[in-house]
């Protein structure tokens, strides 16, 4: 008899392997959402730059109104000046755009290893999938939290299983051995050992392991 340190040390494991496995899904989801983002923004940066394309054929238009004018005497150089100060801005924030949009496919590249062909079926399949209104969940239901829970009761039997190595044990042992049935069919022997340990000292070892513990749970549970 062992006060379940066997089977503390059993459920730890099993506690273990589940939070992993949730940090597992909650990454893969990180990684999804990032993603996500990452085209929603590249999108975003591409319809501007649509837009641009057709503001720029009506300065355009606009500037050859007033180039015309200027020449024929109606309209004065100041108002052609502004006219090519409005080009020249359009034109600064288009490139803007236009190279935040490169730099957004390099990202695509260098974090998730993917082309902006291959991410666009991602954000397809996101936007199919995405309901008309945000969902509100529990926060207790969630991956992350569940994830701590497991290692909050993790900590917790760590702890009970560091105090249970402080208490006296008891083990026993039976055997027993039949001899040739034709020849002593009445004869068996049974041997029995029975142990029982105490641990005496350890150098504190065990009580800094527990302190160790308790402030490892303190610190989960504030993360919780």
């Amino acid at each position: 008899y062992d006060w379940g340190i066997a089977r503390a040390g059993a459920d730890i494991a099993e506690h273990s392997r589940l939070s992993a496995l949730l940090g597992v899904q909650i990454e893969q989801d990180r990684i999804a959402a990032d993603v996500i983002s990452t085209m929603m923004t590249q999108a975003e940066l591409a319809a501007h730059d649509r837009l641009y394309d057709d503001h720029r054929k009506l300065i355009d238009d606009l500037a050859e109104q007033i180039q015309a004018g200027v020449e024929a005497g109606v309209n004065r150089l100041s108002d052609l000046r502004v006219i090519k100060v409005m080009l020249l801005d359009h034109e600064i924030s288009q490139t803007q755009v236009q190279r935040q949009l490169v730099l957004i496919e390099d990202d695509l590249k260098q974090r998730f290893k993917l082309d902006f062909k291959s991410a666009v079926p991602l954000m397809v399949a996101y936007r199919a999938q995405k309901p008309d209104a945000i969902n509100v969940i529990d926060s207790v239901t969630t991956r992350e939290v569940r994830r701590l829970d497991y290692e909050l009761s993790s900590a917790r039997m760590e702890l009970e299983r560091l105090q249970s190595e402080r208490k006296p044990r008891l083990s026993a042992t039976l055997d027993t051995t039949f001899f040739d049935a034709d020849s002593f069919s009445q004869e068996y022997e049974v041997a029995g050992s029975l142990q029982f340990s105490l641990p005496l000292y350890d150098g504190g070892s065990n009580q800094a392991r527990q302190r160790e513990t308790q402030w490892r749970s303190r610190g989960i549970n504030s993360e919780r």
